[in-house]
């Protein structure tokens, strides 16, 4: 995967992990899983990991980190399953390469643009969720598809559902499946009542998790700068200009 991939590994563990409840099942499947990552060469338009914290090279959440360089790769661990996995290999020791290697990582950060100060998101978000003028500018176009929310690697809203009969001879199963919480139906009760029937209610609950809530509970954005859900939406809905614009209308209500 990339490094964005990997740091979403790392969002995930803290409240699948490090909650009140740790999750089995998750904790099943992430204790059988070594993440492989490679590092990017370049930044791109949609790309802003350094925003929140990660790189085009950071080793949070990777295993073996993976860098190109001139006629091939340099291989190095970051954690003892990553030196497990490489000691197993008849990979030549790479030492001597290692220095091209962080030359490559060098040059992929000169290549991004430098980011904001986002110290303020949370508080900005905080200040602006009653704003419901503010939300619904700011998701005018929104269509309500969900594809941020199904191409992002943090999101990890889910829904369980009971399908079968438990006492029929096939038994019934109990499963639990990734959902989208942009979706109409995602907050809607059995009663029929939705908390979240506007979709710039969803937008607000989905934008602030990430630079609000989740940091508050975390220290640490539920984003790893990606730039999926923006590349992705048929709309070109930007989820910094949303932040951007909330850092904004807060410093506005406070200058007046």
């Amino acid at each position: 995967c990339r490094p964005f991939d990997a740091r979403g590994f790392a969002a995930l563990d803290k409240p699948f992990l490090e909650g009140v409840y740790a999750d089995p099942y998750y904790r099943a499947r992430r204790e059988a899983l070594t993440v492989v990552s490679l590092t990017c060469a370049t930044g791109c338009e949609t790309c802003f990991c350094h925003w929140v914290g990660g790189g085009p090279t950071s080793p949070v959440g990777s295993d073996v980190l993976i860098t190109e360089i001139e006629g091939g790769y340099v291989l190095q661990a970051v954690t003892p399953r990553g030196e497990e996995l490489l000691g197993a290999t008849d990979l030549a020791d790479g030492a001597e390469k290692f220095p091209l290697a962080e030359a490559a990582r060098k040059a992929a950060w000169a290549s991004l643009v430098p980011a904001p100060d986002l110290k303020d998101a949370a508080a900005s978000l905080r200040a602006v969720f009653d704003d419901a003028a503010f939300w619904e500018a700011e998701t005018a176009r929104c269509l309500s598809c969900g594809a941020c929310t199904y191409f992002c690697p943090t999101c990890y809203c889910f829904n369980i559902t009971d399908e079968g009969e438990p006492e029929s001879p096939c038994g019934g199963k109990r499963l639990r499946s990734w959902d989208n919480c942009m979706s109409s139906r995602y907050t809607r009760e059995a009663s029929g009542h939705n908390p979240r029937p506007h979709k710039f209610q969803r937008m607000r609950n989905r934008v602030s998790h990430k630079f609000w809530t989740y940091p508050e509970n975390w220290g640490s954005f539920l984003c790893s700068g990606c730039g999926r859900c923006i590349a992705n939406c048929p709309v070109c809905l930007d989820i910094r200009a949303i932040v951007l614009d909330a850092v904004a209308a807060a410093r506005g209500r406070a200058g007046a």
